[in-house]
Parts: C-alpha cells; structure tokens; sequence
C-alpha cells in the first residue's frame, strides 16, 4: 500500500504538452463535477477511507489528482458505477476467498469492471 501511494504520487500532472507529464486535466466541466461529486460522496462516507487523492481544483482546467479509495463494502456505489476519471475503488478480499470474489466482481457492476 505505502509503495502505491508513493508510486501515485509520483506522477506528474500537467499540461499535456509537457512531456514529463502523465496525466491532465479532465475532458470537461461535466466530466469534473461527475468525478467531484464521487469523491464528494466517498469522503463523507463511513465504508469508504482515502488512501490517497480526495481533493480536486477548478481554478485553472479541472484538474483531479490520481485518487484512489478503500472500501470494506464491495457493493459500494463507488464499486458499482463506472466514474471514467482518475478515480480508483478498492475492495480488499480474503486470499481464501477468491471463487466468492469472481462471483462478487460478476454480480456487483453492469459493467464487469474489476
């Protein structure tokens, strides 16, 4: 876990004409409040703890940074809906339970996403 958050926050956000740069802005206004209103609600939600990220800023382009987010409730809406962003959902299962988790990945979304 410590070495991902270092690793994600390693990352350069910028411009896209910069070539050091690994992630930008997002698409659009629509596309930010979407994502702004996830983290909204993860940060407000007991299930749901930031391991990094949680923060955006609209001043200047709509800039989200890489965030990622721990759940204990893998039926959480943050597991089910497809936010299209910089924006990562994270479930953790027992090593044991490996068939029960396939079954939950295939039963929690309408998209399969994993």
């Amino acid at each position: 876990r410590d070495r991902l958050v270092q690793l994600v926050n390693e990352v350069k956000i910028g411009s896209p004409l910069e070539k050091e740069t690994f992630t930008s802005a997002v698409i659009d206004q629509l596309a930010f409040k979407k994502i702004a209103g996830y983290i909204d609600y993860a940060n407000g939600s007991s299930e749901v703890k930031v391991v990094t990220g949680g923060t955006y800023d609209d001043t200047v382009g709509f800039y989200i940074p890489p965030t990622i987010y721990e759940t204990t409730n893998p039926k959480n809406k943050i597991m089910q809906d497809d936010i299209f962003g910089p924006f990562l959902g994270v479930y953790v299962y027992e090593d044991s339970k490996v068939e029960e988790t396939v079954e939950l990945v295939d039963e929690t979304s309408a998209y399969g996403l994993t």
